[in-house]
């Protein structure tokens, strides 16, 4: 079973959380160049419980694909809508390239819609504006489309549909 090692990007503010009064800018108050401050008495949520896709997949996701490695976060556990999605949340403004297309690649094969962030270069200003883009099957686009700003929403064909 894979730990998280050395990576704290989870910590880092790259994902929202208001009871840790976190976000894009913003790490974790305990949050510390040496990891977790108050590791041993954590919150139970969101710290205990949040494994990342790369810690929970080993087959899917090789040692590259850490967090801190590929700088994205990569989340399943949560849906969109009635969607079994794959989230792609970037450590920084956007996801790499080659991150985003490994996970497109990963998404295709599975048969899983992809969503991912990108934030605005001044995100420490603006953490909550993100664009939004998809990948997967027509459908899922359109109910992005529907919730979101349309603008907000870029759509890649997915290779598992042709």
């Amino acid at each position: 079973m894979r730990t998280c090692g050395d990576c704290t990007a989870c910590c880092e503010g790259w994902l929202h959380d208001e009871s840790l009064e976190m976000e894009a800018g913003k790490p974790c108050q305990h949050c510390t160049s040496g990891g977790c401050a108050i590791y041993d008495n954590r919150p139970e949520e969101p710290c205990r419980t949040f494994r990342c896709e790369w810690l929970k997949n080993e087959e899917g996701f090789d040692d590259e694909m850490r967090p801190d490695r590929c700088g994205a976060i990569l989340i399943t556990d949560r849906p969109f809508k009635q969607w079994d999605v794959i989230r792609v949340i970037p450590v920084g403004v956007s996801v790499p390239n080659p991150t985003l297309s490994k996970v497109m690649h990963h998404a295709a094969e599975t048969a899983k819609p992809l969503m991912w962030t990108e934030r605005r270069p001044d995100f420490a200003d603006h953490p909550m504006e993100v664009s939004v883009g998809s990948a997967g099957p027509e459908e899922f686009t359109i109910q992005m489309k529907w919730d979101m700003r349309p603008e907000d929403v870029w759509s890649y064909s997915n290779p598992a549909n042709g």
